[in-house]
């Protein structure tokens, strides 16, 4: 999933990262936000941390869900290699084959 930030969302991002009084996980939420926005890959985002992948994964995809798309910019999640990502629509079933 390609996360899409806006100028305002990064630099508060960014602040967040750099306050020394931002709670451990709030700093790690932003860290992985960011690198999922400079196009990283789960893996790399999570080796950079030290943490693990799944929560990489688990806050990458809730930042997808949590940005909807406005008219001045794409939606924040993008078709990916494996498949159509969140686009704001519940998926649709479809006949089995």
């Amino acid at each position: 999933m390609l996360v899409t930030l806006t100028a305002a969302e990064r630099n508060t991002l960014k602040m967040r990262v750099r306050r020394a009084r931002t709670p451990w996980l709030d700093r790690l939420r932003a860290q992985i936000v960011l690198a999922a926005a400079r196009g990283r890959i789960n893996a790399r985002i999570a080796a950079d941390l030290g943490i693990n992948v799944d929560t990489v994964r688990r806050w990458r995809g809730a930042t997808c869900r949590r940005l909807p798309p406005t008219p001045t910019r794409a939606p924040p999640c993008a078709t990916t290699a494996r498949g159509p990502a969140w686009t704001g629509t519940p998926p649709t079933s479809s006949p089995p084959t």
